[in-house]
């Protein structure tokens, strides 16, 4: 198995191609693990995200999937499109 000092080595003395394929890679990695998270939570779930922009962690209600983004619903009632990646359970 592959280590992820392995990983950073390879990193460091690759080309500009081979790092591009990774980064591709990493992507669709990352949209696969958020879709995995999504299908975790149901309507009406707790959950959190980091808000971002120093807005610290938004707490609400899980609505459902559009396309790629989690729907969120705030205590405040407000909505928000967020990465599926991002949310936790509270």
């Amino acid at each position: 198995m592959t280590s992820l000092q392995d990983v950073k080595s390879f990193l460091l003395s690759a080309t500009k191609d081979e790092v591009e394929q990774v980064q591709q890679i990493a992507r669709m990695r990352m949209d696969q693990i958020g879709m995995i998270n999504a299908v975790s939570f149901q309507n009406g779930d707790r959950v959190k995200f980091d808000g971002g922009r120093g807005r610290g962690f938004i707490h609400g209600t899980f609505q459902g999937i559009a396309r790629k983004n989690a729907l969120v619903k705030d205590d405040r009632g407000m909505n928000w499109r967020v990465s599926p990646q991002l949310l936790t359970a509270e």
